[in-house]
């Protein structure tokens, strides 16, 4: 992640809520500056190499903490912001581990309208948010588009809409459920 456009940092306001709803223990694409979990995996360690785990399973997985790297094997709800230049390995990625948990990974990407592998690893998701946006009470419109923190970058932007990716256990070749998920409804 050398590149600082594919280090971005997950708001606050979006983490917030979906670390509400589904607890997150791990986050498996992040370093000390960026993790949003005590347990995270870093570049150094690799999420994506053979015999990386990021759930639980018979074989422990080598984590980062504030305090350099220590064993668990007891994760099940795995958070994952990945590089945005090349999803596709991280979503495989995803979908392989949650197959191994009964709990979820949740996945935040760029909303893509390309086919290809990530179009593939997209329709084997259990659910697929789109982000959108609304209005307050006040009636004044709010954007859907979260705003991403950059390292060393005043006034990050997102040019592009986010989709949340979720994987679950999946028994059948359903399609994923989609919606559109206002996820700033009731903010003020």
């Amino acid at each position: 992640m050398s590149d600082p456009n594919q280090n971005r940092r997950t708001p606050d306001d979006l983490w917030q809520v979906l670390d509400h709803e589904f607890r997150f223990e791990l986050d498996a694409a992040a370093d000390a500056d960026n993790a949003r979990c005590e347990f995270w995996i870093d570049e150094e360690t690799n999420a994506l190499r053979e015999g990386s785990y990021w759930v639980a399973t018979q074989k422990a997985g080598r984590y980062k903490n504030g305090g350099g790297h220590t064993y668990r094997n007891s994760v099940s709800r795995v958070f994952l912001n990945p590089p945005w230049s090349d999803p596709s390995p991280w979503l495989e990625k995803a979908y392989i581990e949650a197959q191994k948990s009964p709990s979820a990974v949740v996945v935040v990407v760029l909303y893509y309208t390309a086919g290809g592998d990530v179009a593939e690893w997209l329709q084997k998701a259990s659910e697929i948010r789109l982000l959108c946006g609304g209005k307050k009470k006040n009636g004044k419109a709010y954007t859907g588009r979260p705003q991403f923190v950059t390292p060393g970058v005043a006034n990050s932007s997102n040019p592009r809409d986010v989709q949340i990716v979720i994987f679950r256990r999946k028994t059948t070749d359903t399609p994923p459920q989609v919606w559109f998920w206002d996820w700033r409804k009731g903010a003020e």
